[in-house]
């Protein structure tokens, strides 16, 4: 079945004994897909009312249970270990479900119940996930060492929305580069390198950090002067061309909706 990463741990090491991935009781069904159309009221003069868009009504709830490999019982100090695990995160997180077949499935979210199985002794523990989100996710990594046109194609199942990655820009000298999204109507981010210093960019939250040991990077040391007019770069779904020219070391992460059912489930 694989094994799964939560909060920097994962179920393979988590315990001297690796903990197996199990169900219980199988789900007959997957849920997750569920919409509403978000619209006006009709009035007297308005028979068709205005049309807003769409938005999801549930999230996936997945449940599976965890036993140890040689299906011995859980003792007092690794039934603490596995809560402290599980349900210390206060806040939605990532999960990594690492499949048998080599595939990974995501989903972020919490845990919100965590109980145990009694068969004599404790034999196993079962774990209510539930996602912030109605998909799983698959995330993916390019990394550029030359100027040039790169190609990177977006499989992307929301098909009207923008990816924004999280990227990772180092050069050997203090310099300019200039990052360009030809697909995305040529828009361009000019970033202000220095020697050596990886900067990351998380280009969804807008916030630019640096190696030093407070972290943060004004937009004037950037080069950035019309702070009302950034771009900060985004993908499309499907081919994307982006142009980088400089001598930079570019590494772009990012994470697209899978709308799957399930994914390690099925």
């Amino acid at each position: 079945m694989g094994y799964f990463k939560y909060n920097e741990k994962t179920s393979a090491t988590l315990l001297s004994v690796p903990l197996i991935l199990c169900f219980f009781d199988y789900p007959e069904e997957l849920t997750g897909f569920a919409r509403e159309t978000v619209k006006g009221e009709t009035t007297i003069n308005r028979s068709v009312p205005n049309q807003y868009g769409t938005r999801y009504t549930d999230s996936p709830n997945v449940e599976f249970a965890l036993i140890k490999e040689d299906q011995t019982e859980f003792t007092d100090d690794e039934q603490r270990k596995v809560n402290r695990w599980l349900t210390s995160p206060k806040l939605p997180k990532w999960i990594e479900f690492h499949n048998s077949d080599g595939t990974t499935t995501i989903y972020r979210g919490t845990f919100t119940d965590v109980r145990w199985k009694l068969v004599g002794g404790i034999i196993g523990v079962v774990c209510q996930f539930e996602c912030d989100s109605p998909y799983a996710w698959k995330s993916y990594e390019e990394h550029f060492t030359a100027s040039g046109d790169h190609t990177i194609y977006v499989d992307f199942d929301e098909t009207e929305e923008y990816v924004y990655p999280v990227m990772t820009v180092k050069t050997e000298t203090t310099t300019d580069i200039v990052i360009k999204n030809l697909t995305d109507n040529e828009n361009t981010m000019k970033i202000h390198t220095y020697a050596k210093l990886p900067m990351t960019f998380d280009c969804k939250l807008c916030i630019p950090t640096d190696a030093t040991t407070h972290g943060i990077i004004s937009y004037k040391d950037l080069g950035w002067e019309d702070v009302g007019n950034i771009y900060w770069l985004r993908l499309l779904p499907g081919e994307n061309v982006i142009q980088i020219t400089g001598d930079a070391d570019v590494k772009i992460a990012y994470k697209c909706p899978q709308k799957k059912a399930g994914g390690f489930l099925c």
